[in-house]
């Protein structure tokens, strides 16, 4: 493919992802929406105790559409199509709070961070304003089955994507996309920059960025509520 050649997006559909992929990426970027999923299951709707719009509190909603023009301009995106309250891919499989399931969870699970500790964990215990998203305790298997289905699939073809990246460019630049609530005592920037305090990038990565935005009249902040671990 030469400069003056049009990139040509390709789509890849499975039940729990979406990929917008380019055959030749013009960038070392990945860019990933891994909670503005709203695809429902009717199981899941059937054991919780909350309504949709209560479930639906807790996604990025439509992140995925305010980038869904990346592949134009030579950059894959993943999104994916389940919601954060069923299964989040930015937690490891096994970060899960034991008190929501009926069995013992596998040795070796992680049932102590503090993200299990506040109610989400890859399976969330709470959804929206911090209220109980099921009925009763659920079986075990039914984290096996979200990380079969869920997890083990999106991570699969993020992990491609990057793979894909460092082989062309010899590095590779994830950003995870996300929204944020309004919070009425703070004045928040248009666009935040996490970047995990520092341990997930070099700071001349966000400063470059942060750069560019302004040119662009965007107010951005990589000092903010929201450091890039959510």
């Amino acid at each position: 493919m030469t400069s003056g050649d049009p990139v040509e997006p390709k789509l890849c559909l499975s039940k729990s992802f979406l990929l917008r992929d380019v055959s030749e990426p013009v960038a070392p970027i990945v860019l990933a929406s891994p909670h503005s999923g709203r695809d429902y299951p009717e199981a899941f709707l059937r054991l919780s105790r909350l309504d949709l719009l209560s479930l639906r509190r807790s996604e990025d909603a439509y992140v995925d559409q305010l980038f869904e023009a990346a592949p134009d301009s030579g950059l894959p995106l993943l999104s994916a199509q389940f919601p954060r309250s069923y299964c989040d891919v930015n937690r490891y499989a096994w970060e899960l709070d034991p008190g929501m399931f009926r069995e013992s969870l596998p040795q070796g699970s992680l049932i102590k961070t503090e993200k299990v500790r506040n109610g989400l964990g890859m399976m969330a215990r709470i959804a929206g304003a911090g209220k109980g998203i099921y009925r009763h305790q659920l079986p075990v298997s039914e984290a096996y089955e979200r990380i079969e289905t869920c997890w083990l699939p999106y991570h699969e073809a993020l992990e491609a994507l990057i793979s894909r990246c460092v082989a062309r460019f010899g590095m590779c630049l994830l950003i995870d996309l996300h929204s944020m609530p309004s919070l009425s005592h703070l004045r928040l920037p248009q666009i935040v920059l996490g970047d995990l305090h520092g341990k997930s990038c070099a700071p001349e990565l966000i400063e470059g960025v942060a750069a560019s935005l302004a040119s662009w009249v965007f107010q951005s902040d990589a000092i903010a509520p929201m450091p890039g671990d959510i």
